[in-house]
């Protein structure tokens, strides 16, 4: 927020000398955690936090979507939603707001890419998290009893 202001630009060419003087505001800045693994049944968190001028007046959604690319089919995520999810945002302070979306039993379904949307009133800000489950080893099986036993084959 700091860059924002009022800048002046001058140029002369040794005959004629222009000023001009513009504005620049910065909006806001958004973070995202990027990259979520965990495991199967567990619960996964996401937190966007952004910096912008008015977070008592800005707006957060998140969204899903199964590919790591938006079809234009992505899908508003809600509080209530399957796997128990919830949406908790608060202000932290005079500029700076943070959203966590929870899901408390992750399993296939959930995975892909989650865009946190921040609408201050001025504009939008986004940024892209990508949830995947953590690959476990299959069980070790037990009490298997061999059944049959070819030159290349064995059957359990």
């Amino acid at each position: 927020f700091e860059d924002s202001g009022t800048y002046t630009c001058s140029a002369a060419n040794g005959t004629v000398e222009d000023t001009s003087e513009f504005h620049v505001s910065v909006e806001g800045i958004i973070n995202v955690t990027g990259l979520v693994i965990v495991k199967s049944h567990q619960t996964a968190e996401m937190e966007c936090l952004a910096l912008v001028f008015s977070p008592e007046s800005s707006t957060v959604t998140w969204w899903w979507r199964e590919g790591p690319e938006s079809t234009g089919n992505d899908t508003q995520v809600i509080s209530g939603g399957p796997g128990g999810t919830d949406i908790s945002t608060e202000v932290l302070g005079s500029d700076l707001f943070k959203s966590v979306l929870s899901i408390e039993v992750v399993d296939t379904t959930h995975t892909g890419a989650y865009m946190c949307v921040v609408s201050t009133g001025y504009n939008e800000l986004a940024a892209d998290l990508m949830l995947l489950l953590e690959k476990e080893r299959p069980h070790t099986p037990v009490n298997l009893t061999v059944s049959g036993i070819g030159p290349t084959w064995l059957t359990l």
